[in-house]
């Protein structure tokens, strides 16, 4: 593994042995949910009162994206608040959504069930796959079955229907 470029480049070698895929695939997977579990992203769902530290991702990105997205929006406009925008991320992780689900609760004070279902209409596209919708596997979980979830993660054959 540690000579080619990536994980993707290996799997792609290996593509007509389905077992290092499949091996593989779980082992991005696992990866990517550690990955978001030690991010600065991460809120531990153990306490339903937690909420994201914005303060520990003051200058990211996403806080410049939602005071880019925030002005001129009332809080009884948030069903459309991301109507406008699209996102193509070559990540597998779910940082952007998991974000946007805490950010839309702490700028418009809505619901979780509510942001999550804001969320789910906007236009992110993940062409690589990712490791599931965060209703189906929690942000940083621990997943009973990685070898399910990594039907979801792509490789080049899955993209360019090549063998």
């Amino acid at each position: 593994m540690l000579l080619a470029n990536s994980i993707d480049d290996f799997l792609n070698i290996h593509e007509g042995a389905s077992e290092v895929v499949t091996v593989g695939k779980a082992a991005i997977v696992r990866s990517i949910l550690n990955a978001e579990r030690h991010c600065k992203l991460y809120v531990d769902p153990s306490n339903t009162y937690n909420r994201l530290d914005v303060a520990k991702i003051r200058d990211s990105w996403f806080v410049k994206f939602m005071q880019v997205l925030g002005p001129g929006r009332k809080a009884h406009e948030v069903e459309n608040v991301l109507d406008d925008v699209s996102f193509i991320t070559f990540n597998y992780d779910r940082c952007l959504e998991y974000f946007l689900h805490h950010a839309l609760q702490l700028m418009y004070g809505i619901q979780r069930q509510r942001a999550a279902e804001i969320v789910s209409r906007a236009n992110i596209i993940h062409p690589y796959g990712s490791v599931g919708s965060l209703e189906r596997v929690l942000f940083g979980g621990k997943p009973a079955r990685p070898n399910e979830l990594s039907r979801a993660i792509k490789s080049d054959q899955d993209l360019h229907g090549t063998h």
